[in-house]
């Protein structure tokens, strides 16, 4: 992620989307700093928690799916190679 290939920043642009479909925004720092590293069970339960906060209502129990499906959409028609990486993997 980010060092081969670029698919954080695939994975970033679709998750904001996704999420922006459901009324939940962010900065892409605020994103980055919040959500990176976290587990899939503890992203997902803040993303509910901010729902229930700012919305008054749930996660939709098919929104992991959805992300999972749309990620992967792009990532297979838009993945690429850092410049430069795979001259460094060859040598």
């Amino acid at each position: 992620d980010g060092v081969l290939v670029n698919s954080e920043e695939i994975c970033l642009d679709v998750e904001l989307e996704c999420l922006a479909e459901i009324g939940l925004t962010f900065q892409r720092h605020e994103y980055v700093s919040r959500f990176m590293g976290m587990t899939s069970a503890d992203f997902y339960a803040a993303l509910d928690n901010d729902l229930r906060t700012l919305h008054g209502r749930t996660l939709p129990e098919t929104f992991p799916d959805v992300l999972h499906h749309r990620t992967w959409s792009v990532v297979e028609t838009s993945l690429a190679c850092i410049p430069g990486a795979p001259e460094t993997v060859r040598a």
